[in-house]
């Protein structure tokens, strides 16, 4: 009895320690996770909006925009409560509890898509930093390269992607501002007849295409929703993220989806209707290459980098998060395999543990000491279980750097990833968490 309880009491412990070092995380306010969430549909996916609307039609995009998003706000709903649910807070690990053999498999599949598809992103971001620093170097200097600018973009976006998400609210502040500016600026190109690029009178005098259907116009449609899935899908980050808010909850976590995305329709709309409107069916596939080499096109330029800038960490989160998983997990899972009820549902027994715990050492802190020091002093110990993800974060930004010097067509790159993230990321992996980790 006395060695039971002995191993009961260290398994409460480390159960405990465990509880309270998750419960000492950072964590973001519903303000900072719903600007994050709208710097995270503001990346360069929103730069090839008028290209596509130059295949699709006004009519059809924006159709097609209300559609992708009440589809990603469904399937993202789904993800939420499953994490909250099963306790684990990103996606391989999500599927990991599929039943059998299954989840095991479909885990290492999940992460492998998360990271090939998240690089493409990060590609597309640098490419994009790279590209509109270059246009902002003056002539003569020995900044105008675009190898080294690719080296000082890895090199800036190593310390950025280590930040928190309640750190991260003001990089995504940043990035609605910019892309606000790049709103204003391109309804100011259709408004004011003086501030009109030139773009010849050809594209002056052909007419607009405000809606089509047909034969002719069915590739460009099924083009313009890979880009809208490519942009507007954040189901990657959606787990960390989740994790990370304070008091978090389901309810409270589609709220700040809804206002992010209803933000996201007003942007997308405009940008995508004044880009298209402004330049016609030749309009550039990144529209910062569009933009005149004024004081108003360079600043657009500049704001643009700032977006990217911000939301590059938000989507290296992603890829380290089944990184960052605590060692000690298995452990505890094997204790509680065999040791909890059959009848009981998974993970109760640890709480049942952690909770007895929790009241002892209420009970047996030390009457001096400061309100929450011993219950501070538990979870320091408790950090050193956790997996380093400093290396895995270099290696993410150092192969996306060096990736990136071969980029040329943005419009191409978004489109081929948006493919590979509606499968994935807007079928199969909420499809599977629905019918498996939700039922009854």
């Amino acid at each position: 009895w006395r060695v039971s309880s002995r191993r009961f009491a260290h398994v409460g412990k480390r159960i405990s320690a465990l509880t309270m070092s998750a419960g000492s995380a950072p964590v973001a306010s519903a303000r900072a996770i719903t600007l994050n969430l709208i710097a995270m549909g503001l990346g360069s996916g929103l730069l090839t909006m008028p290209w596509g609307v130059a295949g699709a039609s006004v009519l059809n995009s924006v159709l097609l925009l209300a559609i992708v998003l009440a589809m990603n706000f469904w399937t993202i709903t789904i993800l939420v409560r499953a994490c909250e649910q099963w306790q684990v807070f990103d996606l391989g690990s999500l599927l990991n509890k599929l039943p059998g053999r299954l989840g095991t498999c479909l885990q290492g599949l999940v992460n492998v898509t998360v990271w090939g598809s998240q690089l493409l992103v990060l590609i597309g971001y640098t490419t994009v930093i790279r590209d509109s620093s270059y246009d902002l170097m003056p002539e003569q200097t020995f900044l105008r390269n675009k190898w080294l600018l690719t080296f000082l973009t890895g090199v800036i976006m190593i310390p950025l992607s280590s930040l928190d998400q309640a750190y991260l609210s003001f990089t995504s502040t940043l990035a609605i501002l910019a892309n606000t500016y790049l709103i204003m600026l391109l309804v100011a190109y259709i408004v004011v007849p003086d501030m009109q690029p030139d773009i010849g009178d050809e594209a002056v005098l052909e007419p607009r295409c405000f809606f089509s259907i047909g034969a002719n116009s069915w590739s460009g449609i099924v083009c313009m929703f890979s880009l809208l899935m490519y942009t507007i899908i954040i189901q990657m980050a959606i787990p960390p993220m989740y994790k990370e808010l304070a008091g978090r909850s389901p309810c409270k976590f589609q709220r700040c989806v809804l206002v992010a995305f209803l933000c996201l329709f007003v942007i997308f709309s405009t940008v995508m209707v004044g880009g298209y409107v402004t330049w016609g069916s030749k309009v550039n596939s990144n529209i910062l290459n569009a933009l005149p080499t004024d004081m108003w096109g360079n600043a657009a330029r500049f704001g643009m980098v700032l977006c990217l800038v911000g939301c590059y960490p938000l989507n290296v989160k992603p890829m380290v998060a089944p990184c960052a998983r605590e060692k000690h997990d298995e452990h505890v899972d094997f204790i509680e395999s065999k040791t909890a009820p059959l009848l009981q549902q998974p993970g109760a027994f640890a709480r049942q543990v952690s909770e007895t715990f929790a009241r002892q050492v209420s009970e047996t802190a030390p009457i001096e000491s400061k309100p929450g020091a011993f219950a501070r002093q538990v979870s320091v110990d408790a950090e050193g279980m956790r997996y380093d993800t400093s290396l895995p974060l270099c290696l993410i930004v150092a192969t996306s750097t060096f990736l990136s010097l071969w980029a040329t067509n943005l419009g191409s790159l978004n489109a081929m990833n948006g493919a590979i993230q509606v499968i994935g990321y807007g079928g199969f992996i909420p499809g599977a968490a629905g019918l498996y980790l939700l039922g009854s």
